[in-house]
């Protein structure tokens, strides 16, 4: 609901501040919010492809403990002051559009399968809403150069502030799944050990 709130307050401002711009230019009122809603088809577009490169990217060959997915302690600590513990189960959980629901409550026998399909959703999810903030830019391209600070800088205030929050939740999330992805694995291999061992004797 906060975030719903921020989306139109930030929109409310961007789209109410351009009339005067459009006065003063002799700007059709339409091209205001033609300009606006180009914003969010772009940003539909972007997390589309985005979406789509990543899985394909990581679909090859993911392993969780690469030492670039690697969230140092000192971050962690920040997250901790901003009490994102408190507060990241109030943002929606959307893994159920790729197919994962990202909910450790909800499955019963969290098995070394699990976690490692968590981490695979959660790593995509931070880099598809990293880099989302990272591409909003290039829609300044796609608008009039009169509304750059009323629509463009509001429209990337909003994709920031949107993306950067999953993007904190999943780093700050990471550790603890990745400690318990290597618990599973090891408990795995080791009853597979003592199987094996106990079928040679």
């Amino acid at each position: 609901m906060a975030l719903i709130i921020i989306y139109l307050f930030l929109s409310i401002i961007g789209i109410g501040c351009s009339f005067p711009i459009a006065n003063q230019n002799n700007i059709p009122y339409l091209e205001i919010f033609t300009d606006y809603f180009s914003f969010l088809t772009f940003c539909g577009v972007i997390t589309g492809v985005l979406l789509l490169f990543f899985r394909f990217i990581f679909s090859r060959k993911f392993n969780p403990n690469n030492k670039i997915f690697y969230v140092p302690k000192y971050e962690i600590k920040l997250y901790e002051k901003i009490k994102v513990k408190q507060w990241k189960n109030v943002v929606p959980d959307l893994g159920g559009l790729v197919g994962f629901k990202k909910n450790l409550e909800d499955k019963p026998v969290k098995d070394e399968k699990f976690y490692f399909d968590f981490l695979y959703e959660n790593v995509n999810a931070e880099y598809l809403h990293g880099f989302s903030i990272i591409f909003s830019p290039i829609f300044f391209v796609f608008l009039n150069p009169h509304f750059y600070i009323t629509i463009g800088l509001t429209s990337t205030l909003i994709t920031t502030i949107l993306n950067l929050i999953p993007v904190i939740m999943q780093r700050y999330n990471r550790p603890r799944l990745l400690k318990l992805y290597n618990k599973t694995k090891s408990r795995a291999i080791t009853n597979q050990t003592q199987q094996q061992n106990h079928k040679i004797s």
